[in-house]
């Protein structure tokens, strides 16, 4: 048996510490009616070497899902600004990083025919990627200092830049 001790939670992430390292599925189910997430997920250890275990919220996940696959319905002008619409490219590449996310975002068209995924804390740190048309990625990032920092990026590397934004 595991003994758990819920270390934080947001509403996308719960981490849980545990005392000993005898992973089960009765231990896990312990830790999920202690969480009272539903249909949370553990994610790899390897991720945390301190010896906690991550465990990633579904719910938010799909419900992100939902509203990207509600953004192929919006046709030209659909903010009345002459938006474009979004097409399937954009979609499928946002669905495809936002599953490899422990921390869910949230999702917003842009009117230039990408998507926008964006996180902040509490301490108004800002972290925002938009996926262009084109096949780009922008990034900005604003810490607690109000600092700014705007580049491309890849796809690739969103995991790990949401990673170090939500552990400082």
């Amino acid at each position: 048996m595991r003994p758990f001790q819920i270390v934080s939670a947001t509403l996308s992430l719960v981490v849980i510490s545990s005392v000993n390292c005898n992973y089960n599925t009765h231990s896990y189910n312990q830790a999920f009616s202690t969480c009272i997430i539903s249909e949370c997920k553990p994610i790899s250890d390897a991720f945390n070497p301190n010896g906690s275990i991550m465990f990633w919220d579904y719910n938010k996940y799909n419900h992100n899902i939902s509203i990207i696959d509600d953004f192929s319905s919006l046709v030209e002008n659909w903010n009345g600004y002459g938006a474009l619409p979004i097409n399937n490219d954009v979609i499928s590449r946002v669905k495809e990083v936002l599953g490899t996310l422990f921390v869910q975002p949230e999702v917003f068209p842009t009117g230039r025919g990408g998507i926008q995924v964006e996180f902040q804390k509490t301490d108004n740190s800002y972290l925002e990627f938009e996926f262009f048309s084109d096949g780009q990625i922008g990034m900005l990032k604003i810490d607690s200092n109000q600092n700014e920092e705007a580049r491309m990026i890849s796809a690739l590397d969103i995991p790990t830049i949401v990673g170090v934004f939500n552990a400082v």
